[in-house]
């Protein structure tokens, strides 16, 4: 009995040893970051600070009686439907309650290192699942958390870079359907629960993954063929339980999604734009260690920008995936992962052929797609978060396989790890990794003074360079201050959309002062707001002059000032410009 239990007894000395290992490597590509923990965040300026309102949002709504799928906060007083943007819900649920201890930046960074360790984890359990040996899967772990997809999501989106909610389901799957549950009920509610976890953590990738299932699945059936019936033996309770679950907890997003107000109309985004690029799949972009000028100068030619371009392998990871598709050509099942490889980076470079920026117009399948539900919305680019993961899992496989078989072992280990230090090196990030400080301008929004006793409780429209900067000082601030400007996706009215239009070229240097005082003039009671502030998202940065003396003379001088935070209060009537 001992026998039995040691056999299947974790090993927690390894299990230390390897989280260690992932531990240094965070800790190596973001260490200005750890020491400024509260004050610095992973990435650019502007996404990010989206997200950090958004992790404090759920709780905040809960606790003030408000509906945590809709605010008026966003978009005042017209309002967001949150279910169609990109609100992490699911994760503002689980952690937003450490705001009220937390500054959204420490929060942030908090759930970049969380996802870091368990993508690395999740990804060398999966891989050991497989069959590959302990030590080359706790290797791939850190392939899995550093894939190329996770290192240019991470400039800006917490709900495309939360990479280990996708891999756990993934783990949870293949674990089901290579061996059956013992417990189906239990099996099927944890399967229902991340499925709905990811729905509302990012409805693009819960559709991108059922569609990447799907691709799976038919190259299953058609290289198993007969024996296909074995490779989908889930017990019907599990089936079951994991719908019904799903279903259950993903019903009150749906009904907002659906039927609930401010939902936005069309297509959100062009699919012709975020593609990737055939060069893409070779070169790499900047946020990659490997890159240099021509690299850089190339990729800035692509269509939609280079945190999109998400097709990196890099010549070493082409080299690796042809050698792992031609080492385990004979196992059916390896070929099935290499065919919906092959789908899924043909999908993601979109509808049309683009080389080096140029739309080739040679037509990709992606365009039978482009009417399918959900599937319509989603970036192509971003498929190669599957691509990624199959890649990884391909080459692991492979190595394993030739460990195994080769007769001179110290040889095969050499060339084993010869492969995974080209491939690394190739795929490695700039070090340190991106990362932005919190503008001194957030304090005026965030403590006690004449700026925020000015704007409490007031909608307000922020005039900035990069609107959601603001949103991180709203929610340290405690989401005192409803944000008359949208960001993201709304159902806004022509007159209302005409109206924020006209605001944008406030910030305009090449606009007459006396145009500025007219748009203003005709936007602002359109937009309902009562203060207008100017927020730098720069220190040092400042108001036009030209802008400033316009909003003077139609506002009166400004009511509060603070570190560089101008606030005017908006009359009601509005003199005539």
């Amino acid at each position: 009995m001992s026998a039995v239990i040691a056999r299947h007894a974790p090993n927690w000395a390894a299990c230390l040893l390897r989280s260690s290992v992932y531990a240094a490597a965070a800790a190596l590509l973001t260490g200005p970051v750890l020491r400024h923990f509260g004050d610095w965040y992973i990435g650019w300026p502007g996404d990010p600070q989206q997200f950090m309102w958004y992790l404090g949002w759920v709780w905040h709504a809960l606790l003030t009686g408000q509906n945590p799928f809709y605010t008026q906060l966003i978009n005042a007083p017209a309002g967001q439907n949150l279910m169609w943007n990109t609100s992490i819900l699911a994760e503002s649920a689980l952690f937003g309650w450490l705001m009220t201890w937390l500054p959204g930046a420490a929060l942030y960074n908090l759930l970049w290192l969380i996802n870091w360790m368990a993508t690395c984890l999740l990804g060398d359990a999966l891989l050991r699942h497989l069959g590959v040996r302990p030590w080359l899967a706790a290797a791939g772990g850190l392939f899995f958390g550093g894939m190329p997809y996770f290192t240019a999501q991470s400039l800006y989106h917490l709900h495309l870079w939360a990479t280990s909610v996708p891999l756990a389901l993934a783990l949870v799957l293949l674990r089901a359907l290579r061996h059956l549950p013992r417990r189906p009920a239990a099996c099927g509610i944890l399967i229902g629960g991340l499925a709905a976890f990811q729905f509302y953590t990012s409805i693009e990738i819960a559709a991108t993954f059922a569609l990447t299932l799907a691709i799976g699945a038919l190259f299953l059936i058609l290289t198993l063929r007969s024996r296909a019936q074995q490779a989908f033996r889930l017990p019907l309770r599990t089936v079951a339980t994991a719908l019904l679950t799903a279903i259950v907890l993903a019903a009150p997003g749906i009904w907002t999604l659906l039927h609930g107000s401010a939902r936005p109309q069309g297509k959100l985004l062009p699919s012709e734009a975020y593609v990737n690029d055939l060069l893409n799949f070779v070169l790499p972009t900047p946020v990659y260690a490997l890159h240099n000028a021509w690299t850089t100068n190339l990729s800035l030619q692509y269509t939609g920008n280079f945190w999109e371009n998400n097709g990196y392998l890099g010549i070493p990871g082409l080299l690796w995936l042809v050698f792992a598709a031609a080492r385990l050509w004979r196992i059916a099942e390896a070929r099935a992962a290499a065919y919906t490889f092959a789908a899924i980076a043909v999908l993601s470079m979109g509808p049309n052929l683009h080389i080096a920026g140029r739309v080739t117009h040679v037509p990709l399948p992606w365009l039978l797609l482009e009417h399918v539900p959900f599937i319509d919305s989603a970036l192509p680019s971003r498929l190669m978060l599957y691509g990624d993961g199959i890649a990884i899992g391909l080459g692991f496989r492979a190595l394993e396989e030739q460990l195994r078989r080769s007769s001179r072992p110290a040889a095969a280990r050499a060339l084993a790890g010869a492969t995974l230090l080209c491939v690394g090196a190739a795929w490695w990030p700039v070090t340190p990794y991106f990362h932005s400080p919190t503008p001194a301008a957030a304090r005026a929004l965030t403590q006690p003074g004449p700026v925020l006793d000015a704007v409490a409780g007031r909608p307000t429209y922020f005039l900035s360079t990069d609107t959601p900067d603001v949103m991180q000082a709203l929610a340290d601030g405690g989401y005192r201050v409803p944000m008359v400007n949208p960001y993201g996706y709304t159902g806004n009215p022509p007159p209302r959309r005409t109206a924020l239009a006209q605001m944008t070229s406030v910030l305009n240097p090449n606009v007459p002062e006396s145009d500025i005082r007219a748009a203003a003039a005709r936007a602002l009671p359109i937009l309902g707001a009562e203060r207008l502030v100017y927020y730098p998202v720069q220190d040092g940065q400042r108001l036009p002059a030209a802008a400033e003396r316009a909003l003077t003379a139609l506002l009166g001088p400004p009511v509060a000032e603070a570190d560089g935070v101008q606030v005017w209060q908006v009359p009601n009537p509005l003199p005539h410009p």
